[in-house]
């Protein structure tokens, strides 16, 4: 029974290298991403002079991409920077949600709804330029685990995200991941970022604490049945 449900416990929040140019992520909430290996493709594959665009431009690469059915899918996109708490809430000036990871805007920020600040904090496993009470951490700090990752540098560090919609601008603006300290900030459109290619895989929700004990219930009295009837 232990056995099982360490099994299926581990099964998120891991990477898995495809062996194609892609990594798994397997997130613990469940879901599945697919990621190019390669973080800076568009620069890799000539589409770029210098892998910088644009927000326009990365989003011209995306669609690229979907309509030559890269690596035989459709759906590529900009990682996405959804609301950590059900509604968007941007700090404007450091505070103790900017350093806590509370806000959209901020540092150590752990929802799997902010998909580059998860993969920077949880999956790799990187540490912040500060701590959730704002002081900075000893050095080294940032961009220090890349993981299986190719060309995932704190050179160009920013990467473009999805737009969201702050109060200040109801048509949106895009967000931006700054690799160098782990800070998700809103930013202008036309600053030259980076793009990484992300897809959706699927969707999974987590075991319920309920479900699991059924479970578990369930299997120890399978295994008192198996001993019953060795007994007899």
């Amino acid at each position: 029974m232990l056995a099982f449900v360490g099994m299926t416990v581990s099964v998120h929040a891991e990477l898995i290298n495809n062996l194609d140019g892609t990594i798994k992520q397997m997130r613990n909430d469940g879901s599945s991403l697919m990621w190019l290996q390669d973080v800076n493709y568009a620069f890799s594959s000539g589409f770029d002079p210098d892998g910088n665009m644009t927000y326009a431009e990365s989003l011209a690469w995306i669609s690229f991409l979907n309509e030559s059915n890269f690596m035989g899918y459709d759906d590529w996109r900009l990682p996405r920077a959804l609301p950590v708490n059900g509604a968007f809430y941007q700090v404007i000036q450091p505070s103790a949600d900017y350093y806590a990871g509370k806000a959209d805007t901020g540092l150590n920020i752990l929802s799997p709804q902010a998909e580059l600040s998860y993969m920077f904090y949880v999956e790799l496993g990187n540490i912040g330029a500060y701590d959730t009470n704002g002081n900075p951490n000893p050095w080294p700090h940032g961009l220090t685990n890349t993981g299986p990752f190719v060309n995932l540098t704190t050179v160009r560090n920013y990467y473009y995200e999805n737009i969201a919609y702050p109060w200040w601008d109801p048509e949106g603006v895009p967000f931006m991941f700054d690799m160098s300290v782990g800070t998700q900030w809103t930013s202008a459109w036309d600053n030259d970022y980076r793009a990484w290619a992300v897809r959706d895989i699927y969707a999974a929700p987590v075991p319920e604490p309920a479900t699991m004990l059924l479970l578990a219930s369930g299997l120890v009295g399978l295994a008192g049945l198996r001993r019953k009837f060795r007994h007899q």
